[in-house]
């Protein structure tokens, strides 16, 4: 068995993607193997706060096709329920609505407790460092950072972008992290979408989906099938 310090995706031999969560491992590939992988937390922390199933029923085609057509928007690509590629640390300027958004998407990685806190949930640095290292599919959310919290930002700012965890902090507009915080948009608190009609589609059979199509390497196909019949954004 490989000991591994956080829960979410992990490869190992003939490059077989497992998901590790509290109940142990599963593959997206039907393989009856048991996990080569162990789970020891470096925080001490005993519990996995996602709770995905990656056999649920097959998304419904509009609502698949709805979720595909929401991949455009920086918000969503970054609450995607995948490892992290780059440094993985967000800031999106806070606007009415946002946390019920980001609430809404933070359904695709099945969490327990909530991952969407306002930033004065922590004080402590090292606290939140720990939480960031627990998983590489549950981005977390911290919402109404101001002025008072640039130095918490500034700390955790280089530890966090090689943590497994994607970070997304949503501040006033005028409010300016580090560098390492990529500033992103989103448009789903516009008029462009209605909440109601987003938030009833079903979050966390799509983030599954997506998970297990991520799992075995065909998402990226997947996204740029999409693409070919009308979507012209850049890789």
């Amino acid at each position: 068995m490989s000991l591994v310090t956080h829960y979410g995706i992990h490869f190992g031999e003939n490059k077989v993607g497992w998901l590790e969560q509290g109940r142990g491992g599963t593959n997206a590939i039907g393989r009856k193997d048991r996990s080569p992988f162990t789970v020891r937390l470096s925080s001490g922390r005993r519990h996995c706060n996602h709770q995905i199933g990656l056999a649920p029923p097959i998304p419904n085609d509009r609502h698949w096709d709805m979720f595909m057509a929401l991949q455009d928007d920086a918000l969503v690509r970054a609450m995607m329920p995948f490892p992290k590629p780059d440094a993985g640390i967000f800031f999106i300027k806070e606007s009415p609505k946002l946390v019920d958004y980001a609430v809404m998407l933070s359904r695709m990685s099945s969490p327990i407790n909530p991952t969407v806190m306002p930033v004065w949930s922590f004080t402590d640095p090292r606290e939140l460092l720990e939480i960031l290292g627990e998983t590489n599919v549950q981005p977390l959310v911290l919402h109404g950072a101001a002025d008072k919290d640039i130095e918490l930002l500034r700390k955790i700012a280089q530890p966090a972008s090689i943590k497994p965890r994607k970070l997304i902090v949503a501040g006033s507009a005028d409010l300016v992290p580090p560098s390492v915080y990529r500033r992103i948009e989103t448009e789903l608190t516009t008029d462009k979408y209605s909440f109601n009609e987003l938030n009833v589609l079903p979050w966390e059979s799509l983030g599954a989906t997506a998970i297990r199509k991520w799992m075995r390497k065909e998402w990226v196909s997947e996204v740029r099938c999409t693409r070919t019949q009308g979507d012209t954004r850049d890789e």
